[in-house]
């Protein structure tokens, strides 16, 4: 048998197994989740298709349909990411096209997320993950936009997914949880332009975790030092210097703490989108086009396409050394999954490169 295999073999024998008291607590936190996600399904399906399309979701679904069709579809920033229009043909061609099946995609993303706080049950304990699953069940706003053919639901469940990922890491430091985290953003950033406020505030929140451990890494490595009796730019001297040591010394990145680590994969993954943030310096009063407002919308145009070539690429190339200075078999393996992910995606599956590629350029809104 495969190495894969055997694990899985030996996790269910030792889940089967285990002492009695344990074991009857594990069946019936299953019992509960198993219970959740069917009543979930149930009410997220019941009637699904008898209420008349949203002007959005009527937008989503005839975009959908033209593409299960066999018609072009040309990523447009001004309905969000592509991810939704591809999988809702992929829907359409293997069941047809009818109300029902526009909002199925939703449907799974409403069901799938009462699974997730299984994965914070150890932040959560497991009466408060259970409890949190049965609030995602029960929540009118959730349930709504779990029969509802936009991308909110979609988006909750990459993010939900993204913050299960990033405890899941700080607890055991397996890169398992780097990998999926990159295909969640992948996910995300296909999705809805939020993934950059995502992003940020987890990236926020990380970096708080880092100053404060760094800090402490300082105010340690300072009880070696001989503060007492010097001047006091002499002491704030060997202050900065310490906390620079600590910080980004040799081997610092390389070393770097959990919460470090997650932050350079959020901050590296997807640095060279965040070249898009550049057309804020564009001005009315020249020709230089750095996100169309028409046309190609949110795309160079004119001699903004070598502006945003450079930027991109200048970003690209500083998020490959971060990576090679960080650890470079975990990070090209993160960046190789994010980016078959998102590049496919903005080009319809390379069918339509040209303009597929400029909203790569051009992030996703």
């Amino acid at each position: 048998t495969s190495p894969v295999l055997d694990r899985v073999l030996n996790g269910v024998r030792r889940f089967v197994n285990g002492d009695g008291e344990d074991a009857r607590l594990r069946w019936a936190e299953l019992t509960a989740y198993a219970s959740l996600i069917a009543v979930a399904a149930g009410m997220r399906l019941w009637d699904l298709g008898s209420r008349a399309l949203h002007h959005d979701e009527s937008l989503h679904a005839y975009f959908s349909w033209e593409l299960s069709e066999g018609r072009a579809f040309v990523h447009n920033p001004m309905m969000h990411g592509p991810l939704q229009f591809e999988a809702n043909a992929g829907v359409f061609f293997l069941f047809g096209a009818t109300d029902f099946t526009a909002r199925i995609l939703y449907v799974i993303a409403g069901v799938a997320i009462v699974a997730l706080p299984y994965l914070l049950r150890r932040r959560l304990g497991r009466i408060g993950a259970v409890a949190t699953a049965t609030m995602l069940t029960f929540s009118p706003s959730l349930l709504y936009f779990s029969r509802f053919a936009r991308n909110d639901i979609l988006m909750a469940l990459w993010t939900l997914g993204l913050v299960a990922f990033m405890w899941r890491y700080m607890d055991s430091g397996k890169n398992r949880y780097l990998y999926g985290s990159a295909a969640l953003l992948g996910l995300a950033y296909s999705t809805k332009e939020s993934a950059y406020l995502v992003t940020a505030i987890m990236a926020l929140f990380l970096g708080f975790v880092v100053v404060k451990r760094g800090w402490e890494r300082v105010r340690t490595g300072l009880g070696r030092e001989r503060l007492y009796g010097v001047s006091p730019p002499v002491a704030a001297g060997r202050i900065l210097a310490a906390g620079w040591g600590e910080l980004f010394g040799e081997g610092a990145v390389a070393r770097a703490s959990r919460p470090a680590s997650l932050l350079i994969l959020l901050g590296a993954l997807t640095l060279p989108l965040w070249a898009a943030f550049v057309s804020v310096l564009q001005s009315d009063d020249s020709n230089l086009v750095l996100a169309a407002a028409s046309g190609n919308i949110g795309a160079p145009s004119v001699g903004g396409v070598v502006v945003a070539a450079l930027v991109v690429i200048a970003l690209a190339l500083v998020a490959v050394y971060i990576g090679w200075r960080w650890r470079w078999g975990v990070w090209w393996r993160a960046a190789l999954i994010f980016y078959l992910i998102f590049i496919p995606m903005h080009t319809t599956f390379f069918t339509n490169c040209a303009d597929g590629f400029s909203a790569c350029f051009a992030g996703v809104g």
